[in-house]
């Protein structure tokens, strides 16, 4: 398989292998992927930009063999911003994703899912939101992910906060909650796990924050554990390494509420068409801030 030289907003990147099938299943290359990735720039790049990233990457597609990498490649074009993150163990040095060539740069290296921190460049301690993930244990169906969603958002409204949804692209549903800076990574997490225990309370035969997967069966794990330094989530717009090449897409409450939504109806194929319809409704993660003060300060009145 060849390579093809192309200009990005006035970059000259080498593409490779464009042919090589990564959805057997469905006949799609790791071209389809990166023409996915440039055609949805303009509504992922505001996620991705001055956070560290973190690269899921499947040289050969989703049936091979797969790894996370943190630390940006030493060949990267000397154009690409880098961030050093300094750890107590070791300092990694990780890609930004800053524009249209920087996210088909990434694209390139096989990286199928793209893996932003919570927090962003100049406040790298302090998250911009706070994560739920709900994931749900093998038999549990979708419909029983969104119970669990719709508790999660009715504890977020008794406590004065908002949240916003979109599917993980594989099988559970991410809760994304804007916050104002200057909390830390640990106060978010006190934050998150009242929620979490909120609504297994209220739903105690379907969710759960037990950690031990065994102990999990036939129930919804609430995940708040996400939030802390370092560790990520696949961004919105992700494609993610399933046959039906499905993309973490956010919804609204409203279409949560009636039913019908199923993470595989948003694929590489059709999600432009909706972001043309409906623009970024998660854009508000970016722009709303809300306050965990009450959430911390009256943890044992709800």
């Amino acid at each position: 398989m060849g390579s093809y030289n192309v200009v990005v907003k006035g970059k000259t990147l080498e593409l490779t292998n464009l042919e090589k099938e990564f959805w057997p299943e469905k006949g799609f290359s790791k071209g389809d992927l990166i023409k996915y990735y440039f055609e949805v720039s303009p509504w992922i790049l505001p996620h991705l930009r001055d956070r560290p990233i973190v690269m899921k990457r499947y040289p050969d597609g989703i049936e091979g063999k797969s790894f996370y990498q943190k630390r940006c490649p030493e060949h990267a074009p000397p154009w690409l911003d880098t961030i050093l993150v300094k750890g107590s163990e070791e300092s990694i040095n990780y890609c930004l994703c800053n524009d249209e060539a920087a996210l088909v740069w990434l694209i390139n290296q096989g990286c199928i899912e793209l893996h932003p921190w919570l927090s962003s460049v100049g406040s790298l301690s302090e998250p911009d939101f706070m994560v739920l993930d709900l994931d749900p244990s093998e038999g549990v169906v979708f419909s029983q992910v969104i119970e669990v969603a719709l508790a999660v958002k009715g504890c977020l409204d008794l406590c004065g906060l908002k949240g916003y949804p979109k599917t993980s692209g594989a099988s559970g549903i991410h809760i994304y909650i804007p916050l104002k800076r200057g909390y830390s990574y640990a106060e978010v997490r006190e934050a998150a796990k009242i929620i979490a225990e909120l609504v297994c309370a209220q739903l105690p035969t379907l969710a759960t924050i037990e950690r031990t997967v065994r102990n999990r069966a036939g129930k919804v794990y609430v995940d708040y554990l996400q939030n802390g330094e370092g560790k990520t989530i696949a961004s919105v717009y992700s494609v993610r390494p399933v046959p039906a090449a499905s993309v973490s897409m956010p919804l609204l409450w409203e279409e949560i509420e009636t039913g019908g939504i199923m993470p595989a109806m948003f694929t590489i194929e059709s999600v432009r068409q909706r972001l043309e319809e409906k623009d970024d409704i998660f854009s508000p993660v970016l722009e709303e801030k809300y306050s965990l003060n009450r959430l911390l300060k009256e943890k044992g009145t709800y």
